[in-house]
């Protein structure tokens, strides 16, 4: 009440002010749910921006005013009998951008909380309803001609068609919720009667003789008027389209549905040919100044294109497609609502060829979301360019987030034919680098990046976006190792591991940028996105194939994961709320954070997933990273363990060790020990000279060998901590073993299980492989002293000329780094 008392003074300067200093306010239209930030600061005079902004702030932003306030503001102060007065589109503009906040109001009942329960406040019997307003707004828009030989009555038919379809409010949300938000407001039967009229009559007159569709790459100066005022015809009948399905879908024929599922394509094809030659203009911007031998010349020549490029997208047109993708979206929310359920109107759909478009239409929609990332990864050798791309793209955010959200409900079908029809197209670096552009731009909108994060990380591409090649069969991939040549030491890790450069540079980002950057800094939410996309494909990957053993090989020839951890535990707080000098308050809201970081390292830890943590990390703040960064430590312990282990040992400060081996044994040592007593217990051993046996209780694994006239059982001790600490391995039985042969299997044994990124049943399998090889007469590695090697499993195959000895690649290339020489290690010979 203190602040509506307080805004009475100003708001009649505000309103009056507003609608008489509008002139300049221009054409814009598109004010499906909410007012943007930038557009209050950009639209019109300065009195039409503090009434809007002030609107903004106290309807939306802080919910302070409600139903009541709406309707004192518009019965006293809305300039109703002004509008009838007053031809000119920039006040019917201002007036209905000003609709769009208070509709939603004053379409909706007032509730306020009393004991925690929601009441219904009534208004007042006796003030008078909007319905008369907005029935004689109705019939002034079905009462204007739009006949296009008169521009003067055009203009009118637009204006009073703009202020009509102001009165309907749509939800945000689009799709279903749009539809059960439109059957809840308080449009009374007269209203949807007069809409669906006014509906039925564009439709009629869109279809007579001298109708023209808007011509949107035509920007001569002779047509650039008629072009302004078709776009903005088009956007508001797109507006009233989306009313119409949202409050009246039950009365259409299928005539009506022919219409707008006509327009609907139409819409559609336009946007994808637009945001196709954009990123074909940029792509070949790109190509004229790659060879260019200045590179100031080259950077203000691509400036100068991507520039150009996006100038001839105006605002109208975006808003034109962000009402396509909204109706798509609301017709597709129909069958989701209606299913099981068959109506006469969702029978007219259907004969309107419904299907048929719907399949058009999806795939336009993709092609379209991944058109702009295309164009972002053609302009990446260019900073500056790369960035008025994505900067473009948020000025038509409310587009971009329909787009994303009607791409993430798309059919695997449709997305393969989508990424099908990029990659043949040939325009920029593909399908996949156009979804890490837009999933690492410079300037993100956050709906698009985690439709770029769920396409990278599920089918049909999840196997192709980590690495170059997709996953092949295993013996393929086991023949062609064995011709690899030796690794040298120039030779990149990276590439080794066939990992795309737009992932690698991201996985790669040195520990000083990183650890001294922001903690909510987009680097950071980028590199944990990067490792988030890695350790799935990892985790999706089959134990022990040579795709998996090369990643993981590149993990332990890399520092990045140790960068990696330090990163994490910059987030998640390992302090106890009871140490915290706070109060009671403070300590509890500290509690519930460690509570829900905990929690989504336990559940990374048991499902080996962190999709629901990517999926919750925008608005991106301190909280959402710290439970990102819990989830990527469960998920890291599930995947690679020995990496893990190799950082905790160490570590030295020994209050910041025991407090991660404290969190992570309350936290998700248990779901893992969980998991590898259930993979030693449902493992299939064929071979009968070994035998696995598992007690969960006192955390022993036991694997009883024997082999011609040797045996031993060996226990395999898992630490409560596991897998932070190394396990203990000790023989409790042996027969026919020399203590020599014993003392290598167990040390053998022990590496084995220190180095395996992967499950305890897998190393003794491995060890096991190991000894077998002994026992065939195939010889140790001269430097590790094992047959099969601890990391990547690999046999001893490169043979010293002179001694004949052979050795493991990556003990040699070691052995070559660490001794500054490529002479052999035991005759001391030139390799």
């Amino acid at each position: 009440m203190q602040i509506w008392k307080s805004f009475a003074s100003e708001n009649e300067i505000l309103f009056h002010g507003a609608f008489k200093s509008c002139t300049k306010i221009d054409n814009s239209t598109f004010n499906v749910v909410k007012v943007q930030h930038d557009e209050v600061t950009t639209t019109g005079e300065p009195l039409f921006r503090a009434l809007q902004g002030t609107l903004k702030t106290l309807f939306e932003d802080n919910a302070f005013w409600g139903r009541a306030e709406a309707e004192s503001l518009f019965f006293k102060y809305f300039p109703v009998e002004e509008l009838k007065s007053v031809s000119c589109i920039s006040v019917t503009n201002t007036a209905s951008k000003v609709l769009d906040i208070l509709m939603p109001f004053l379409r909706k009942k007032d509730t306020v909380e009393m004991g925690g329960i929601s009441t219904v406040v009534t208004s007042d019997e006796n003030k008078p309803g909007i319905e008369k307003f907005v029935c004689q707004w109705l019939e002034m828009a079905l009462s204007a001609s739009m006949s296009p030989s008169g521009e003067k009555t055009e203009t009118e038919s637009i204006r009073w068609l703009t202020i009509a379809v102001s009165c309907f409010p749509l939800n945000s949300s689009g799709g279903a919720g749009t539809i059960l938000a439109a059957s809840t407001s308080e449009v009374t039967v007269k209203e949807k009667s007069l809409l669906v009229a006014l509906f039925q009559k564009q439709r009629l007159q869109a279809s007579m003789p001298g109708s023209h569709p808007v011509a949107a790459d035509d920007f001569s100066q002779e047509n650039l008027q008629t072009l302004v005022l078709d776009l903005y015809s088009e956007s508001i009948l797109a507006k009233l389209i989306a009313a119409a399905v949202a409050y009246c879908w039950p009365e259409f024929e299928v005539e009506d549905w022919k219409f707008v599922l006509l327009r609907l394509y139409n819409w559609l094809e336009a946007a994808v040919v637009d945001a196709e030659e954009l990123a074909e203009a940029v792509a070949d911007a790109a190509r004229e100044v790659e060879g260019a031998n200045e590179h100031k010349e080259c950077s203000d020549c691509m400036k100068i294109s991507a520039e150009m490029a996006v100038s001839k997208k105006g605002k109208s047109c975006s808003e034109l497609t962000s009402f396509a993708v909204y109706i798509f979206s609301e017709i597709q929310g129909l069958y989701s609502l209606e299913v099981g359920k068959p109506q006469q109107p969702l029978k007219n759909l259907a004969l309107a060829s419904w299907e048929r478009i719907e399949v058009r239409a999806l795939e336009d929609i993709l092609r379209l979301f991944l058109a702009t990332g295309l164009a972002e990864s053609a302009a990446s050798f260019d900073r500056t360019a790369a960035e008025i791309i994505s900067v473009n793209r948020l000025d038509q955010v409310q587009l971009w987030e329909s787009v994303a959200d009607v791409a993430l409900n798309s059919s695997t079908r449709a997305l393969e034919s989508a990424v099908r029809a990029a990659d043949l197209w040939g325009v920029g670096k593909g399908s996949i680098n156009a979804l890490y552009s837009l999933l690492f731009s410079s300037h993100p909108i956050p709906s698009l990046q985690w439709a770029a994060y769920h396409f990278l990380s599920t089918d049909p591409l999840r196997y192709c976006a980590i690495t170059w090649r997709p996953m092949k069969t295993e013996q393929v991939e086991s023949s062609e190792r064995e011709s690899e040549p030796v690794v040298n030491e120039d030779s990149s890790i990276t590439s080794d591991a066939n990992i795309r450069p737009d992932l690698a540079a991201v996985l790669e980002t040195p520990a000083v940028t990183l650890l001294q950057s922001l903690l909510t800094s987009s680097s950071r939410v980028n590199y944990l996105l990067a490792w988030s996309l890695f350790l799935t494909h990892l985790q999706s990957l089959t134990p022990l194939t040579p795709a998996r053993e090369r990643l993981v090989q590149y993990t332990q020839d890399s520092e990045s994961p140790n960068i990696l951890l330090d990163c994490l535990f910059q987030h998640i707080s390992l302090k106890k709320t009871s140490s915290l000098s706070a109060s009671r308050k403070r300590n509890a809201k500290s509690t519930l954070e460690i509570s829900e970081v905990t929690g989504s390292a336990k559940r990374a830890a048991a499902t080996g997933s962190v999709l629901f943590a990517v999926e919750g990390l925008w608005p991106v703040k301190k909280k959402e990273i710290a439970i990102l960064s819990g989830a990527i430590y469960g998920l890291m312990l599930k995947v690679l363990p020995a990496c893990v282990r190799i950082w905790f040992t160490g570590l030295r400060d020994r209050s910041s060790a025991s407090a991660i081996e404290s969190f992570t044994s309350s936290c998700c040592s248990p779901e893992l020990l969980a998991e590898e007593f259930f993979k030693v217990q449902a493992v299939t051993v064929t071979d009968e000279n070994l035998s696995i046996r598992a007690n969960h209780s006192t955390r022993e694994v036991t694997a009883l060998y024997k082999k011609e006239e040797a045996g031993m059982d060996i226990v395999i001790k898992l630490p409560a901590c596991y897998p932070l600490r190394a396990v203990e391995v000790e023989c409790t039985r042996r027969m026919g073993i020399s203590e020599n042969r014993l003392r290598k299997w167990i040390l053998s044994m022990a590496a084995f299980l220190r180095n395996q990124n992967g499950a305890v049943a897998e190393a003794i399998l491995v060890w096991k492989r190991n000894v077998d090889r002994e026992f065939e007469g195939v010889e140790e590695c001269p430097i590790c002293y094992s047959i099969i090697h601890t990391s990547n499993h690999s046999l001893p195959r490169l043979a010293c000329r002179t001694c004949k000895h052979k050795f493991h690649p990556a003990c040699l290339y070691k052995w070559f780094s660490t001794s500054h020489k490529s002479t052999c290690p035991l005759c001391q010979t030139p390799f």
